[in-house]
């Protein structure tokens, strides 16, 4: 018996060593996971119904604060570069007009000026799609709806 002890401790040390990767690897994971649901369910309350230009306003201040934490690239025009990972953008249509407007037409003019216009104006989430990799919300589209038309100067 004593000759099987050495053998018989490695076995035990490898499996042992084995099950602590496994378990810190899950953990990792789990803890990715929860990140992950944790920041779509910021944006994904917004989806579901109308939304004001305030709450809109909001939403772009979350994608904002995102791509500066990650460090998303910005283009020599001033919008954000979107990579396959971490980036979140959203896209603005504005009844009566056929243009897209990326949020950060709005930064750059001030979305105090957008809030101003638009504080009381609907909005309805269109479309969010999410990272392939990461599973995180990477795009998010708002429509105006017919109803809350405003007077804008954008």
């Amino acid at each position: 018996m004593k000759k099987y002890l050495p053998g018989i401790l490695l076995v035990i040390g490898v499996v042992g060593l084995i099950i602590y990767i496994v378990s810190g690897y899950t953990i990792k994971f789990e803890r990715k996971d929860y990140q992950t649901i944790a920041y779509n369910q910021k944006f994904e309350k917004y989806v579901d119904g109308e939304i004001n230009g305030l709450d809109l306003s909001t939403v772009i201040n979350m994608a904002v604060e995102n791509n500066l934490n990650y460090e998303i690239k910005v283009d020599e025009d001033g919008y954000y570069v979107p990579d396959n990972k971490n980036s979140t953008k959203v896209f603005i249509y504005l009844s009566g007009s056929e243009e897209e407007f990326a949020m950060e037409d709005f930064i750059e003019v001030g979305l105090e000026d957008f809030n101003n216009a638009y504080s009381d104006a609907k909005f309805e989430c269109t479309d969010i799609q999410y990272h392939k990799k990461t599973g995180r919300v990477s795009q998010m589209i708002f429509v105006q709806s017919e109803e809350s038309e405003r007077n804008s100067a954008y």
